[in-house]
């Protein structure tokens, strides 16, 4: 389980921004009602995160500057009510064979029903107006979780070029990048060193299945309903498998307060919301959203929003339960494996601070302290969006990028 577009994390994807939108063409594809397809019948196959700017047909350092633009972020929905989802204008499409899709289920989603292209190559501005208006998610928790003015939601893309000069390396790695977006521990995704993290994996989902049966809630009717101890006792079996036995694993402070409100925000935006009240999430609507990636039938947006105030207290419940609360032989701790062996993390005071941190401090390329003009301004404008949310609940201080490039 990734949500990763719905969280704070890199500004490697916020760079973008200063960007002009250049034209969603290249020289083998284009795009035609919504989706990319070949420009020519005879066109290579689509470019993956594995293979180098040549052979990807992304354009060179030398011509991939853009003119800037400044970077605005969209207003909240006004008069937000709970309505059906989708509505008439946003019906299913399944992707087609050159649409990106990525290891966020809430994307695909998005882009399936044409909230945010269906192609997969979208925008920042779009990615924020997406969730607002299809999942009902307040913009305190959007604005600080942009990603980039244009991007993949998967693997990279010829659609989307690199960074002036390419700053971060010759290519725009989409959202199913490793090391920077992904992280190991997912609940419905392999861990890196183990296969394609970005993709579905149908045995995962069958075992979180099996975690429903046994700690989920009974309701009327035949539907068992998902609560916090069946992603509280999932998270350790999880954690605890990895620990065991992947030797790249990687779960640091960072990665684990991802873990925890992605949960979170699973348990608050996934259910549907009838009369505005959250009925719980059933087996159907969890299979529809991350085996199917569609909204199920008849889901009912929440409003108002879910914002900062829902989200906090549940990874709160999640983050007690998975650190102070089971057996010492069980508790998950924020580390790596090197060497065989798993190196924990220095104790830390507050996970939302440390987290925070740790994410700016690893992930976002020093580099990005250098950048001049519009660039600079886009730049301290999204390091400020990361930063707000994290002040106002846990009085957290600013941190410097200092991350490496083009990794």
């Amino acid at each position: 389980m990734r949500f990763i577009s719905l969280i704070p994390l890199s500004l490697l994807t916020f760079a973008t921004a200063a960007l002009a939108f250049p034209s969603l063409a290249s020289r083998h594809y284009k795009v035609q009602d919504g989706h990319t397809v070949p420009s020519t019948q005879d066109q290579p196959a689509r470019p993956s995160v594995t293979q180098s700017p040549s052979q990807a047909g992304i354009q060179s350092c030398l011509h991939s500057s853009q003119k800037a633009r400044k970077f605005v972020l969209p207003d909240p929905i006004a008069n937000f009510t709970s309505k059906i989802i989708p509505d008439d204008d946003h019906p299913y499409r399944a992707p087609c064979q050159y649409d990106r899709r990525g290891p966020c289920p809430a994307l695909n989603t998005l882009a399936n029903h044409g909230y945010i292209p269906r192609n997969g190559v979208t925008t920042t501005e779009q990615i924020i107006q997406g969730c607002m208006e299809g999942f009902g998610m307040a913009r305190d928790l959007t604005r600080g979780n942009a990603n980039t003015a244009m991007l993949s939601i998967g693997d990279a893309d010829e659609l989307v070029p690199p960074l002036p000069g390419c700053i971060d390396g010759p290519i725009s790695g989409g959202l199913s990048k490793a090391g920077r977006i992904e992280g190991d521990v997912s609940l419905t995704r392999l861990d890196a060193s183990e296969g394609s993290g970005s993709r579905f994996n149908p045995g995962l989902f069958d075992q979180l299945l099996l975690f429903v049966g046994k700690f989920g809630d009974n309701s009327p009717g035949q539907d068992t309903r998902l609560n916090s101890e069946v992603f509280t006792q999932l998270l350790r079996s999880r954690f605890n498998f990895e620990k065991a036995n992947d030797p790249k694993l990687s779960y640091r402070v960072g990665r684990q307060l991802i873990s925890l409100a992605a949960t979170a925000l699973i348990l608050e935006l996934f259910p549907s919301f009838p009369n505005g009240v959250n009925a719980n999430l059933t087996v159907p609507e969890l299979s529809s959203f991350f085996r199917d990636e569609r909204f199920p039938e008849n889901w009912v947006r929440r409003a108002p929003p879910a914002g900062l105030p829902e989200i906090v207290p549940t990874a709160g419940i999640f983050a007690k339960a998975i650190t102070m609360d089971p057996p010492s032989d069980t508790v998950v701790s924020p580390g790596r494996n090197i060497n065989g062996t798993y190196v924990q993390d220095p104790p830390f005071q507050n996970i939302l601070c440390e987290g925070y941190m740790a994410t700016v401090e690893t992930d976002i390329p020093a580099i990005f302290n250098k950048q001049t003009g519009i660039l600079k301004e886009n730049v301290d404008t999204m390091l400020a969006a990361m930063l707000k949310p994290f002040a106002d609940i846990a009085n957290c201080t600013a941190a410097v990028p200092n991350g490496q490039a083009g990794v």
